[in-house]
């Protein structure tokens, strides 16, 4: 009779569960249309003659609107892992436009603060095409570097691609490998050694930079939903690196000649 009792119990808490992920899901998706044309809204007001007061507040304003937008995505996609309902696909892209549409991202904001952005490819043969999911890729990949981009004051920031044999039982395995993008910040660091969700630096560095913590939260689960990892290699005051691994069938260079184009933002 107990175990009964703890079963319904378990069964209401998970229904309750499921009702709030998928409600929050649903204010946010209405909250975000509004966002947009906010957005929309402040991005041509930037196109008039506006002065340097006005100017600098428009800026201000439009980045205060793309990070609350981040976020609300974030929140989508984690109602969505939750519920079950996120899917990923198999493409055959190129990951070198990847990487640099993620460079092209964060490039303006690095620049502003000095820091440097590097990219380096390694174990890649006659071509860089791989197959998974670009969007799920980038956006695991992004978020690292926008990460990158808030602790660095200083430095480089490092992308680096690397493609490595597959080994099952110390037997490499021809037909797979293993692909590794790592973002390589000379940031403060941070106090744990391992990828927790909400992991952040010393009290300082969190207090100045802020941030949920979420979007490394679905990193973790988009890298489990791919059937690859996520881990963090860290020492305080020397940087971080995060890095995103997967294990994927290799493309051969005769079907790397048909890749699909890439529209990512």
């Amino acid at each position: 009779e107990r175990l009964e009792v703890a079963n319904t119990a378990n069964i209401a808490a998970q229904a309750a569960s499921n009702a709030k992920t998928e409600q929050i899901g649903f204010l946010c998706h209405e909250l975000r249309n509004p966002l947009n044309g906010v957005i929309g809204n402040v991005s041509l007001l930037q196109e008039c003659d506006l002065g340097g007061e006005e100017e600098e507040l428009m800026h201000m304003t439009l980045q205060c609107c793309t990070q609350l937008l981040r976020i609300m995505n974030d929140v989508l996609d984690m109602s969505k892992v939750e519920a079950g309902k996120l899917q990923v696909e198999k493409i055959k892209f190129d990951i070198t436009t990847l990487v640099n549409n993620v460079v092209g991202q964060i490039h303006p904001a690095a620049d502003n603060k000095g820091v440097q952005v590097l990219v380096n490819f390694e174990g890649f043969g006659d071509h860089c095409t791989v197959e998974s999911d670009p969007v799920r890729v980038q956006q695991v990949l992004s978020n690292f570097a926008w990460n990158a981009v808030k602790f660095t004051d200083e430095g480089t920031i490092t992308f680096k691609v690397e493609s490595e044999p597959y080994q099952k039982d110390g037997v490499v395995q021809e037909d797979m490998q293993v692909i590794r993008l790592s973002v390589i910040d000379t940031g403060p660091g941070l106090e744990a050694e391992s990828l927790h969700p909400f992991v952040a630096g010393e009290s300082s560095a969190y207090n100045q930079h802020g941030g949920t913590g979420l979007g490394l939260m679905i990193c973790k689960r988009l890298a489990e939903l791919m059937g690859g990892k996520v881990g963090c290699w860290t020492k305080l005051g020397e940087g971080t690196t995060f890095f995103l691994e997967l294990l994927e069938k290799k493309v051969s260079a005769a079907d790397s000649s048909s890749v699909d184009e890439l529209n990512l933002q």
